[in-house]
């Protein structure tokens, strides 16, 4: 029997919203609904990504990328790949940790800006091996552009 078109759309919107529903009853019972993040309690850091699994280290991070104003001015203490860029304009290096998903299929990227102690490459890792960092969390603006970035960053 052949479904109309209709129908079927109307049968994929009903199963895609009970899926919604069933994982949103997966979530914590937080006012905000968001994640509880963990942290070690006898540092400074407000959000430690590295005692997490990695699906909620991937949750955590989507946010922080969706809703960045909820997280500025927050600690942050993240493990990833080192990752780092010259930008021959300003003749400056651009340094990100890649954090990876459980599946290692989904990857999102954090720039961090280290304190003026550091001089690339002293101090660094080579490119894709692994880094741990804090920093703080700030929206930044360059041409008219925002992005996020620890700042004042510190690697481990």
């Amino acid at each position: 029997m052949k479904i109309p078109l209709e129908q079927r759309k109307i049968i994929f919107l009903t199963t895609v919203l009970a899926t919604v529903i069933l994982l949103a009853g997966c979530g914590d019972n937080t006012a905000s609904g968001r994640v509880a993040v963990q942290t070690t309690g006898i540092s400074d850091v407000d959000i430690d990504l590295t005692v997490l699994s990695a699906n909620m280290v991937y949750s955590t991070v989507f946010d922080m990328l969706y809703e960045p104003e909820v997280y500025v001015g927050k600690t942050v203490k993240m493990e990833g790949m080192f990752t780092f860029i010259f930008v021959q304009e300003t003749e400056k290096y651009l340094f990100g940790c890649i954090i990876s998903d459980a599946a290692a299929c989904c990857s999102q990227g954090i720039e961090f800006i280290p304190t003026d102690d550091y001089h690339y490459p002293e101090g660094f890792p080579q490119g894709g091996e692994n880094i741990t960092v804090t920093g703080v969390f700030e929206i930044l603006e360059d041409n008219g552009e925002k992005y996020i970035a620890l700042t004042n960053a510190k690697i481990l």
